[in-house]
């Protein structure tokens, strides 16, 4: 294999890899964001609104969990999807 095609894909590789953290870094502020919402929002007044929110922090939880080697977001994404079946009881 040529040098200069080595070196293209060398540079897509490290292009895929600046991409993978930045996902992961959006990840991360729009799960922080999402529990913010969850916070504020106070489930009896809005229960359906609280579920979708719940879900949606499950999602996020779920695919940081995905790009992590710990189990530690996955549980938090089982507990957010938990939350929003069974509300704040948790069963």
């Amino acid at each position: 294999m040529p040098v200069d095609q080595v070196g293209e894909i060398l540079k897509g590789c490290v292009e895929l890899r600046k991409q993978l953290i930045d996902d992961v870094y959006q990840l991360t502020g729009i799960s922080d964001i999402i529990r913010i919402g969850v916070i504020a929002m106070a489930r009896p007044g809005v229960p359906l609104d609280w579920a979708m929110t719940q879900n949606n922090l499950g999602n996020a939880l779920q695919r940081l969990g995905a790009r992590e080697s710990g189990t530690a977001r996955l549980e938090e994404a089982v507990a957010a999807y938990r939350a929003c079946r069974f509300g704040s009881r948790g069963r």
